[in-house]
Parts: structure tokens; sequence; C-alpha cells
């Protein structure tokens, strides 16, 4: 009776606690005494502290969300594994000390880890793990005190390592690298209403990947501009598909197109970013489907390494083709064969501070798909989304495929994309999942 009273006094202490909306949905799952998964937790930590933390664009938005995500995940996975090889390491890793507990040692890892990632966090970090560590003493009375103790250090140890292997990555260089912008026709320049100026992630094309060879490994072929036909065509669609309405200009955008836009924009202040979406997918895939510890840490490291490397990729290509987004190049148009309209605005308003080609949302969400098709072997699955911006309302999809193509042009109903932007983001994502889960952290 005891241990029930404290649990949910735990429970109250949590929701109450300033920004305590760290823990994932349907708590009740995380507390299964039989199948205890702590990694649930720390997912939707990272998710919430990229909420209030790193949706900015002064935070880096969604570049800097998928390096932490992929942080996290991986010192989970690799913490995970070291109690029962079945997978590849990402990391070398020693083994845990004898009797190390893991759900203790999964509790390390996540603190440690958001703990470097997020201190200005701490008192939130340290609420969850010394909660997780409470309930296991309560619980389950068999584990010694010291076997907690040893679980905890192993897992903040192997934290550490993860992100000691990142810490030299060049992630930490400028994010707004300077440009001199020629204002030649198909060139980005910044955007109305913010005109912000440098542009967001000019050097993380030059991050460390991953798992890649480099940033460019599967650069896609080239934005709408360089080929005039298949640019008219795209041009024309995102000018009526793509613009806001109640200036006075002709939308052909249908209602279920508006709504796709606005359920996948999730890039503004408080919300997740893009990234932190498909991540929150990812983790609630492996819940509902009540994996185990081993395969929710690696399905959740596969979709993290392969979102972070698919950031490389997208923001290489946008600073090498450096292609301007719908919105200049409908209001400075200089072709004598499309229509000029000075009024234009996007239906998203605010266009995204970086070069358009290639689309980041269409590579991420095409390579977190492609890795859950490669993962459960079929296209063929039904799962949830959710979405910041259009709280309570969840998309149900019957198909990984689906949210991709989904997800991508949504862009272009947004007014922010071009068609082939999204649709070589999706391509790029692909090759990019395929390339992961090939050659890292596979069955032993």
């Amino acid at each position: 009776m005891k241990s029930i009273i404290l649990i949910v006094c735990i429970l109250l202490h949590l929701f109450v606690f300033s920004e305590a909306q760290t823990l994932p949905p349907n708590l009740s799952q995380s507390f299964d005494i039989g199948n205890q998964n702590y990694a649930l937790w720390w997912y939707g930590a990272i998710v919430n502290a990229i909420r209030i933390n790193g949706s900015q664009p002064g935070n880096g938005g969604p570049v800097i969300a998928t390096r932490v995500i992929a942080i996290l995940s991986v010192a989970i996975h690799d913490t995970v594994n070291a109690f029962n090889p079945i997978y590849e390491f990402y990391a070398a890793t020693n083994a845990p000390p004898v009797g190390a507990d893991i759900d203790a040692a999964i509790a390390g890892a996540g603190y440690q880890s958001l703990v470097l990632l997020y201190p200005n966090r701490i008192p939130d970090w340290t609420l969850i793990y010394r909660t997780q560590l409470a309930l296991l003493k309560r619980l389950n009375t068999g584990i010694a005190h010291t076997d907690i103790r040893s679980g905890f250090q192993f897992g903040r140890s192997v934290g550490l390592g993860i992100y000691n292997l990142r810490l030299n990555d060049g992630s930490a260089q400028d994010l707004f690298v300077p440009f001199t912008f020629t204002f030649a026709p198909g060139t980005f320049v910044p955007s109305a209403p913010l005109f912000i100026n440098p542009p967001i992630g000019g050097r993380w094309g030059f991050v460390t990947p991953w798992t890649l060879t480099t940033g460019s490994q599967f650069r896609p072929p080239g934005p709408p501009f360089q080929f005039p036909a298949l640019y008219q065509t795209q041009y024309l669609e995102v000018l009526g598909k793509g613009v806001r309405p109640g200036i006075g200009l002709p939308v052909t955008r249908t209602p279920l197109e508006t709504y796709s836009a606005i359920f996948w924009t999730v890039e503004l202040s408080g919300l997740t970013t893009p990234p932190g979406q498909y991540f929150e997918t990812a983790y609630i895939i492996a819940r509902d489907n009540k994996f185990n510890r081993a395969q929710t840490a690696r399905f959740v490291a596969l979709t993290a390494i392969a979102q972070a490397d698919a950031a490389i990729t997208a923001w290489d290509a946008k600073y090498f083709y450096f292609h301007w987004r719908p919105q200049s190049a409908i209001v400075n148009n200089s072709n004598a064969t499309l229509p000029t309209v000075a009024s234009w605005i996007p239906l998203l308003e605010v266009t995204p501070p970086f070069p358009e080609y290639v689309s980041g949302h269409s590579t991420f969400g095409g390579a977190v798909t492609r890795m859950w098709q490669n993962y459960f072997g079929t296209d063929s699955f039904r799962f949830t989304v959710k979405s910041d911006s259009l709280p309570g309302v969840n998309a149900v999809y019957n198909s990984f495929s689906q949210m991709a193509t989904e997800n991508g042009y949504s862009r272009v109903y947004g007014g922010v994309h071009f068609r082939k932007s999204c649709f070589d983001g999706i391509e790029a994502g692909i090759q990019i999942a395929d390339w992961v889960y090939q050659r890292f952290l596979r069955p032993l």
C-alpha cells in the first residue's frame, strides 16, 4: 500500500513540476512493472526540451534537434545492448559491472546525456532519474541498492562517452554564416517578414556525419530552376497551391492540402521541430507495439541516426545550390513567361530562413519512414502521428510511404518549397536510411 501511495505522489509531483511535460504520452505504460521501459521517459524529455530550448532560429532549429536526439538515442542503445549484446554497438562499450541494474543504467544514460545537452534544465533531469530509481527501489525489492547505483553510474559513463565522441563534430561552429547575396534569378535571398540574415546552418553540411562518408555522399541532383520546363510547371503549382488566402489572389489548394500544410508545420517557437515530431512518432510506435528494451533502443537509435545524417545531407545541398524560395521567386520573377506577383505571401507566412533546395522536411521524412520500412520489412503499417500545430489532432496512416509523401508535399501547400525539392528530399532520405540500416546496429 505504501508503494502505491509513493507512486501516486511521484506522479502528481511530475505533473505539477515546472514544465513537467517531460514524460512521454500514456504514462501508465512506463509503469508496467512486467515490462518497464525507462527509455521512453527520456525520449519524451528530449522532445520537450527541444520545444522549450531548440525550436527558435537562434538555437539552430531542426539541425540541432537531430544532433541532440541522436546523442541521447545512441547512448541509450549502447547502454541497453551492453547488458546482452545482440546488436552491433555504435561505439565501443565496456561490459556493465556484475549485478548492475539495466533500468538504472538507462536512467544514467538519459540523465547524463540531457545534463550535457541541456544544462539549463538540470532540475528536471534530476527529478526524472530520482523518480526512476525510487520506483526501482520500491517496486523491485530484490534489487540491491548497490546494483542500482552501479547501473546508474555505468549508464552515465556510456552517455558521457557518446557525447564526447561528438564533441568535435563541427556542430559548435557558427550556425549563422555571412553570405554575399547576388540577387541573381534563382539564388536565395532572405524572405519577408523576418528577413533573417545570415541564414541558418551555413556550415551544417560540413558536420561530421554519423554514418556517411561525407555530407555530400547523397547530394540530390539539383533544384527546379535548372530545368526550365519543370520549373515553369512547379512555379505555377506553388503560385496557386501555396498562397495565403485573404490577399486577393486565387487559391487552388484543397481543404485537405491546407490541413496537411498546417499539420506538418512544427518548426515555430515552442514546437517539436520536424525531427522531434518524427522522433516522437518512432518512440510511440515502439511503445504501442510493446517493444522490449533492446528493440526499442535499436529502433529509436536507427531512426535518430538516419535523420541526423539526413540533416547534414539536406543542409549540404541547401548551401551548395543556394536556391531561392517560392516567395522570392514569385515576387522577384524576371521570366516573361511566368506571372510576377509582388503581393504574394505563402500560406505559412514565415518562410524558413535558409535556402530552399533540398527540403529538410522531406529528407528527414524520407529517411525515417524508409528506416521503418527496413525495420519491419514492409511498407504496410498502421500508426499514428501527432502534431504540436494541431493539438489533439492525430493523423492515422496505413503505410510509411503515405506519411513520407504527405509530409514532403505539405511544404508545397505551405508555399515554402517547389515539388522537386520535396521529391528529391524523399529520395535522398531513402538512400541515407538504406545506407544506415545495412551497415550499423545490425543483429549479431
